[in-house]
């Protein structure tokens, strides 16, 4: 279990305790954080007057003598109040990911025979420090040329990856650059430890919208887990709980 003590923020700003915290990290999504706290001092005020599009956030837990991450990316808001003499600061964060979701752009990748991840990388060259780990669309070629047309970087590759019924998945620790995964990250095999509280839901609906059986889809398809844990998992882990996986 992860308490609010062990965690330490590195950012511009003058954090004296957190008060709340969440991270949100889905397929297809920009990873983001949402962070509230007693700021330390006065000073704050020139901080956030300050604040750029360039500053980064890195949130770590500590354990056993290290400083683990749980979040590097870039601050898009920041705001301050002082109610009755006290100075809060709600700070959000974003996956570096984001930088590619803020230009769209007209160009076209005319190589047929190109593969899926060869035309990643040409998107990624954009983007110092990037990197793009491809697990979808490794075999065989993209078949035709792919016109991008009005479309963010961020959503091209998303649209490419629908084409494989694939998705993908930024990182969120890493801040210098972009780093995705084009297809589900291969994770490592977990646990859930007895008497982990879950909810358990089957989405009938989506399946219905999804073309059910003459789409080749099974209802099953559409059952999820939701789990509350204070261990840190990661997208692409596989679960095992009760002989399921």
């Amino acid at each position: 279990m992860i308490h609010y003590h062990q965690l330490k923020v590195v950012s511009p700003f003058y954090i004296q305790r957190i008060t709340d915290l969440t991270l949100e990290w889905k397929p297809g999504e920009h990873g983001r954080m949402t962070l509230h706290a007693i700021s330390e001092e006065a000073r704050q005020t020139s901080a956030v007057l300050g604040a750029s599009a360039e500053d980064e956030i890195h949130l770590f837990y500590s354990e056993g003598g290290q400083d683990i991450p749980l979040f590097k990316g870039t601050v898009n808001h920041v705001a301050l109040s002082h109610i009755q003499g006290v100075h809060q600061v709600v700070i959000e964060g974003v996956s570096s990911s984001y930088q590619m979701d803020i230009e769209k752009k007209k160009r076209s990748f005319p190589e047929a025979n190109q593969t899926y991840p060869e035309l990643v990388s040409k998107v990624m060259q954009d983007y110092p420090n990037s990197d793009a780990l491809p697990s979808a669309g490794e075999q065989g070629a993209v078949g035709d040329a792919i016109l991008q047309y009005d479309e963010t970087d961020w959503e091209l590759l998303k649209r490419l990856a629908s084409r494989l019924q694939a998705v993908i998945v930024c990182d969120i620790l890493e801040a210098a650059g972009p780093k995705i995964y084009f297809g589900m990250p291969q994770g490592t095999a977990r646990t859930l430890p007895a008497g982990t509280a879950y909810t358990a839901r089957k989405n009938l609906t989506a399946y219905k919208r999804a073309g059910g059986a003459e789409a080749g889809l099974h209802d099953t398809d559409f059952f999820e887990y939701e789990v509350e844990t204070g261990e840190r998992y990661a997208i692409g882990d596989q679960v095992r709980s009760d002989g399921l996986e």
